[in-house]
């Protein structure tokens, strides 16, 4: 029977290059919490990106079966994978969208705007980014200096 819940994609500075991608019921911010809280972790792991999924065993197995086979996994058996975020992102959309992961097309270029202007990608996740080298400083600047434009406009 299938299980709604979250499929979500965490980073971790002590981990540069690498995304976990995993599942869970309850709110992805507290699964990335408990995994921080592990003695064997530096450094606590930032929510890159989640979705919520009608059943998250089937989408997570449809992620990571189009990353392995696109040779993104880093380990066998684990949840790990050197993907660049944007591509991770762009994954996670076309699954909850209905698209067929596996035909889902993952280029190995950075994609910066759908990183920078994607409001479900938080703050402290584009920071995350930028500190293991994804993005330039200037594209954090920049995305600070929007959103405060844009508060100002609104304001």
């Amino acid at each position: 029977m299938p299980e709604p819940g979250y499929v979500y994609a965490l980073i971790n500075y002590s981990m540069p290059g690498l995304l976990k991608i995993g599942r869970t019921s309850r709110a992805p911010a507290e699964r990335g919490q408990e995994l921080s809280a592990a003695s064997g972790v530096p450094t606590p792991f930032v929510l890159l990106f989640d979705i919520f999924v009608p059943d998250s065993a089937l989408a997570e197995s449809q992620i990571h079966q189009a990353l392995e086979h696109a040779g993104f996994r880093h380990s066998q058996g684990r949840e790990f994978f050197s993907v660049p975020p944007d591509l991770a992102i762009r994954l996670l959309l076309a699954v909850r969208d209905g698209s067929d992961a596996p035909s889902v097309r993952l280029p190995r270029r950075l994609d910066t705007d759908l990183l920078m202007g994607s409001r479900s990608v938080s703050n402290d996740a584009v920071r995350a980014i930028t500190k293991l080298g994804y993005l330039p400083e200037r594209a954090t600047d920049a995305r600070s200096e929007e959103r405060r434009v844009g508060k100002e406009c609104r304001s």
